[in-house]
């Protein structure tokens, strides 16, 4: 028995198929699958056309027939070139993504996936945007400018501030729009094609518009603040924004958002008009106008105590009001009787003032309290009393006459110790029983002099400054007396019983007015014909026997004369 060799017998016919056998084999590269262990580079630009260079084994040998093929992420490259057995050339497919496997099919053949095949395709990247800027609520149109966002349409997405537009039209590998989403401040534009995104950061950014306040309700308030103010306005943002809003740069004690068109504020204590309210969000800050300002009411005084004090000043007046500020403004406050500032001012609270009164005279004096440029209203109707905000300095009063009385004659000075005459030379008017001086002298706010005008009888001496006139208040020191008439001689002595005779008195302090003298025999008057200071005549009134001779003038009897 024999045994089976392992050499095979080549039947005729069959040379021809074992050599076409042996040649595809070589051409396999020993029937061996592609290895991909290289690329270079490993990224190129979306559009493609990159040239790689694909480094590894199998890929076939020189005088075989068969071209490789190579695709990358499952797109044929438009052109290969083998180089050798361990080198192709690749023209890249356009494509988007990253890890994108880059495979080398030789015959019937491929290499395998593994970390050294990946190709990635260049990140979307951002170069413009138009417009940059657009409503807080969002809807802006956004054309975005770039590279790399695909040949074709890959769906992209866009995202503004990290929130995605509402919706994306992709127009070519450079361009595409974008509806902005609603949102506030400044944020970055990206574009995501598959796993790829434009870089953060980069530089390319959509500003929604600052907040805009077109009202504010009310527009001013209490200097005590506290109260709700309702800012009207757009680009608040669509939802919470956490707005920041201040008035005349003080933070309000609390800032709510509304809406994209409204948000509130809880006004702080402050004073002054024109104050700016400020919407800021993320940053962005309301501008300043017309519609953005606020005022402080202006001070208010509802009562004076005392609402009275002597004009030499330095009396404390309690002002009691509102919206006198708060004790950080009160550097800022004045107050002023008339238009004289007060000697010194103190802030007490926000309803409550003091005020030392300055020098100075008159009735219905203005108060008024200054903040911020605002004044507290003046009265309506100052003099005719009753006003809140008014000072009455004292009435001047007279104390004594010196001497108090003298000659009908007048011509003489009279000095006038009392108070309230004023503190600086004033018009003071003095007059005597009606009569003015001849001349009136103001010496102090104690003292005056008069130069007495003719008079008769016992008057009165009234000082008057500014409107105001001593009242008599004082008892009698403000009396001034006319000495009595004094008669020396009566012509003729006798006469008729019939009467009718002219009689003349002769003497001194008669006074000029008939109308005050008076003129008796016994219980008979007599007809006054004529006055002057020192002589009267008189018509002799019918009668019998001795009478005596009497003689008034303004109330006061004749004395007998010097030593008679």
């Amino acid at each position: 028995m024999g045994m089976r060799s392992g050499v095979g017998v080549v039947r005729p016919g069959s040379v021809g198929a074992l050599l076409a056998a042996c040649a595809l084999a070589g051409a396999l590269g020993s029937g061996l699958d592609p290895i991909v262990d290289t690329i270079q580079p490993v990224n190129g630009p979306t559009k493609g056309g990159t040239i790689i260079t694909i480094g590894g084994t199998n890929f076939g040998s020189a005088d075989s027939n068969i071209q490789p093929r190579v695709t990358v992420g499952g797109v044929a490259c438009p052109s290969v070139v083998w180089v050798s057995q361990s080198s192709v050339l690749c023209e890249t497919p356009d494509g988007v993504g990253a890890d994108r496997t880059v495979v080398v099919e030789v015959g019937s053949r491929q290499s395998a996936p593994s970390a050294q095949s990946k190709f990635r395709y260049d990140s979307p990247k951002v170069l413009g945007i138009e417009p940059a800027h657009g409503p807080a609520k969002g809807g802006t149109m956004v054309t975005v400018a770039g590279v790399n966002f695909g040949e074709t349409n890959s769906n992209p997405s866009v995202t503004v501030g990290g929130r995605p537009c509402q919706s994306v039209v992709w127009l070519s590998d450079k361009k595409l729009t974008c509806v902005t989403p609603s949102g506030t401040g400044v944020g970055d534009v990206r574009v995501f094609v598959l796993d790829e995104s434009s870089p953060e950061n980069f530089g390319t950014v959509f500003e929604f518009d600052a907040p805009v306040i077109a009202s504010l309700k009310p527009d001013h308030g209490s200097c005590a603040g506290k109260f709700t103010i309702t800012v009207k306005g757009k680009n608040f943002g669509s939802s919470d924004s956490h707005p920041k809003i201040t008035l005349g740069g003080a933070a309000c004690e609390k800032s709510a958002w509304v809406s994209d068109a409204e948000a509130t504020c809880v006004a702080p204590r402050g004073s002054g008009s024109g104050k700016q309210v400020v919407v800021e969000i993320l940053g962005q800050k309301s501008r300043t106008d017309l519609h953005s300002a606020f005022s402080y009411d202006g001070p208010r005084i509802d009562r004076l105590s005392p609402p009275n004090g002597p004009t030499m000043g330095g009396t404390e007046v309690t002002i009691v009001g509102q919206n006198f500020g708060g004790r950080a403004g009160a550097s800022d406050m004045s107050v002023k009787v008339g238009n004289v500032p007060c000697s010194s001012a103190r802030w007490e609270s926000e309803t409550t003032v003091t005020c030392v009164a300055p020098p100075g005279v008159g009735a219905a004096m203005p108060v008024r309290v200054e903040l911020n440029g605002l004044s507290s209203p003046p009265c309506e109707h100052p003099g005719r009393g009753g006003c809140p905000s008014s000072f009455q300095y004292d009435l001047p009063v007279i104390r004594s006459v010196e001497p108090n009385h003298g000659p009908t004659t007048g011509g003489y000075t009279v000095s006038l110790a009392g108070s309230n005459y004023g503190t600086s030379p004033t018009s003071i008017r003095l007059s005597v029983g009606g009569e003015a001086c001849d001349r009136s002298s103001w010496v102090s706010n104690t003292m005056a002099k008069c130069v007495v005008p003719a008079g008769v009888g016992v008057e009165r001496v009234v000082a008057e400054v500014e409107g105001q006139r001593s009242d008599g208040s004082n008892g009698d020191g403000d009396v001034f007396s006319y000495d009595p008439p004094v008669v020396t001689s009566v012509r003729p002595s006798a006469g008729n019983p019939e009467g009718g005779q002219l009689v003349t008195l002769e003497g001194r302090n008669f006074g000029a007015s008939k109308e005050r003298c008076s003129v008796m025999l016994g219980d008979h008057p007599a007809r006054v014909v004529q006055v002057s200071d020192s002589r009267v005549l008189f018509v002799l009134p019918p009668g019998e026997g001795v009478e005596d001779v009497s003689v008034r003038v303004g109330d006061q009897a004749e004395q007998p004369p010097a030593g008679g």
